[in-house]
């Protein structure tokens, strides 16, 4: 099937970067074993977890195997909802909306920075339930007093 032309006024440039990833947006870790399952998936070749606003992203570094050798859609006419939703102009070319990595909260690529994720995590959950038992006792020693 041939590549439909895109317009010349239209805002796409066939630059193809839409077609080069996917994102799936993926549960936080909540414990060691959800920690252990990401680090399975980071080591796969093209992977990245992307976290941005505390959400979680997996980010499939694959290119669409759809997408010809001059950056047209083999299946322009058949192609999925996600890819007829995509606008051109609203996309990673426009620096507006590229994806900016240094922006994001953090962007894990390495078993290193997920481990060292993963303790960072849990050492905040400690102060936090430490935290709480304080409060807990401190209100149950004022209840006494009474």
């Amino acid at each position: 099937m041939k590549a439909k032309s895109i317009p010349h006024d239209s805002a796409c440039q066939r630059c193809a970067r839409c077609c080069e990833y996917f994102c799936i947006e993926v549960d936080a870790p909540e414990n060691k074993a959800d920690y252990d399952d990401y680090a399975w998936i980071l080591a796969h070749q093209d992977v990245a977890i992307h976290i941005e606003k505390k959400q979680w992203q997996l980010m499939v570094h694959n290119r669409c195997q759809y997408l010809d050798p001059e950056r047209g859609c083999q299946i322009y006419e058949k192609r999925p909802r996600i890819c007829r939703a995509h606008v051109p102009g609203d996309c990673e070319r426009d620096h507006k909306h590229r994806h900016d990595y240094d922006e994001m909260d953090h962007i894990i690529t390495t078993l290193d920075e997920l481990f060292a994720h993963r303790d960072e995590f849990f050492r905040q959950k400690r102060r936090l339930a430490a935290k709480r038992r304080k409060r807990t006792l401190s209100a149950k020693g004022r209840r006494r007093k009474r």
